[in-house]
């Protein structure tokens, strides 16, 4: 299985900075009552999406609460769309035993899966391996982060994943989603057109919100 990965750390948030809003999501993550599975994070570029995105998966990794992240990069030739599900897969299956267990027999089953289409890999990778899991195979629920959705290379496919989200929702699988990217048209057209707006969180990160003047002030007092 292909997991995505940097030669070059991502960025992090500064330890006393954007604390609100990781401590919004942490709890957003943890909420076991959480009926919006799905969270946006969007905002313009340089305000730091990737870094929150980053600062999270590391909390969570060491919380026991990361399923799985993911970093599209127009940089990066290993962050394409066709690696996203095998991805998580491998990262889930490193995580969760019982979910190594199920993708093991799904992949014996199903050999040519990591070069078939975005959609058979969700299905066969994620949703068919989850659901051969069985039920209550994870104590508590678990983030998968997809951060730089805006930086796939092709318009439909940020909508087809978007679409692929939300096509699992109803299964009420133990997973909470953050999605981070720019406001692009088609990333919030593909959150309305499959009918998520009822099961989505939406917090802008832009250069007025979030504390941003003083983020930065906290930086360059420290830097």
């Amino acid at each position: 299985l292909m997991i995505q990965h940097c030669d070059i750390p991502p960025p992090r948030c500064h330890p006393e900075t954007r604390k609100e809003v990781q401590t919004t999501i942490l709890k957003w993550i943890q909420s076991r009552a959480n009926k919006l599975p799905v969270c946006w994070i969007y905002g313009p570029a340089g305000v730091g999406k990737s870094a929150v995105a980053q600062t999270i998966a590391e909390l969570t990794a060491t919380n026991d609460l990361l399923g799985a992240s993911f970093f599209f990069s127009r940089h990066q030739a290993g962050s394409c769309a066709e690696y996203l599900f095998p991805s998580i897969a491998y990262q889930l299956a490193v995580r969760i035993q019982t979910f190594h267990d199920a993708i093991t027999h799904t992949l014996r089953e199903n050999p040519g899966v990591l070069r078939s289409s975005l959609d058979i890999q969700f299905r066969q990778l994620f949703r068919n391996t989850c659901r051969l899991a069985g039920e209550n195979w994870m104590q508590h629920p678990r983030v998968i982060i997809i951060d730089g959705l805006d930086e796939c290379k092709e318009s439909i496919l940020q909508q087809r994943i978007i679409s692929l989200i939300a096509s699992v929702l109803k299964d009420h699988l133990p997973f909470r989603f953050l999605i981070v990217s720019r406001p692009e048209p088609q990333i919030h057209e593909a959150f309305q057109t499959n009918d998520m707006e009822s099961r989505l969180k939406l917090l802008s990160l832009d250069k007025g919100s979030w504390n941003t003047r003083r983020d930065i002030k906290t930086f360059l007092e420290t830097g």
